[in-house]
């Protein structure tokens, strides 16, 4: 049936339409814009929010492939993690490709590359154990060492510590391509078997030690990268 809204005709049981007229309109248009534009400032306080997000953890070079991915997927964690996981790879790419030990490199020289089953190994990255180049203390007692090596900066680095018994060994065995060690005297380790002794090794015949904690050795610092 066709409505004339010019006359209306009463039928029982069904609701007339009702003409709407331009003062009417007008208002309705006027809500619905109100509304858009609601909705659109909603949508850019969220697309601001992530965009913060995305410079705080991501590089430039990635925001816009994790974008991507969140578009594509409608926050798919599984992308997130994915491009996350290419970041860190590609970080992992700055170290030199035929790095050695003994080469110069984060503050000091490579003592060390991580092999499968070392701890911090990781398949298809370059990680190890740099030595400082030279002796942090002398003649100091273990209390001193583990003080000296923390307070170490070299290369702008703030991570150096004491090595411990199984690092320790390492830069014993690559102590002529790190050079500066003092041959004929012990090094402290920080690995310690009580509150009185802590473990050392001689640089002269490779044989580790428990040491008298108020014992005076030498002090080389480690970090790793």
């Amino acid at each position: 049936m066709l409505w004339n809204l010019r006359e209306k005709v009463s039928v029982p049981g069904i609701v007339e339409p009702v003409s709407i007229g331009a003062a009417q309109s007008t208002a309705l248009n006027r809500v619905e814009s109100q509304h858009e534009i609601q909705q659109l400032k909603t949508l850019n306080k969220g697309r601001d929010t992530m965009n913060n997000i995305l410079c705080s953890f991501f590089s430039k070079s990635r925001r816009i492939m994790v974008q991507l991915a969140l578009v594509c997927t409608v926050a798919s964690p599984v992308a997130v993690c994915s491009v996350y996981a290419a970041e860190t790879a590609v970080a992992a790419t700055h170290v030199p490709a035929n790095l050695k030990v003994g080469d110069n490199y984060g503050g000091g020289k490579v003592a060390y590359l991580f092999q499968s089953g070392d701890e911090g190994y990781v398949a298809g990255q370059t990680h190890g154990l740099i030595s400082a180049k030279e002796d942090q203390a002398s003649n100091t007692t273990w209390d001193k060492a583990v003080k000296a090596c923390q307070q170490f900066k070299g290369g702008g680095f703030s991570d150096w510590r004491l090595p411990n018994k199984a690092e320790l060994n390492r830069l014993y065995v690559s102590r002529a391509a790190i050079g500066g060690f003092k041959d004929h005297h012990f090094y402290w380790s920080s690995t310690e078997s009580d509150k009185n002794d802590a473990w050392d090794q001689s640089f002269r015949t490779g044989v580790q030690n428990l040491g008298y904690k108020l014992d005076n050795n030498y002090v080389r610092a480690v970090r790793t990268f």
